[in-house]
């Protein structure tokens, strides 16, 4: 793994989590599609060639519940 590579990635407002870099295309595809079972997953080729996995769970988890404040 490249020193300027990005342990995180937010696409769309959500958080992805790297899971693994490859120097090939292919071996990434692969490693991506194990994970889209059960995984939203995220490609990206990074400055020096090389392609980065990252996933997110599928299902959204809540961790509190949205607070509606008045102020007045």
């Amino acid at each position: 793994m490249t020193a300027q590579m990005e342990k995180w990635r937010l696409v769309g407002g959500l958080v992805y989590r790297l899971a693994k870099v490859f120097d090939n295309c292919v071996e990434a595809i692969r490693h991506a599609k194990t994970l889209k079972k059960e995984n939203r997953v995220f490609l990206s080729r990074t400055l020096d060639g090389q392609w980065a996995v990252y996933w997110r769970p599928r299902k959204e988890k809540v961790e509190c519940d949205s607070q509606v404040y008045s102020i007045s």
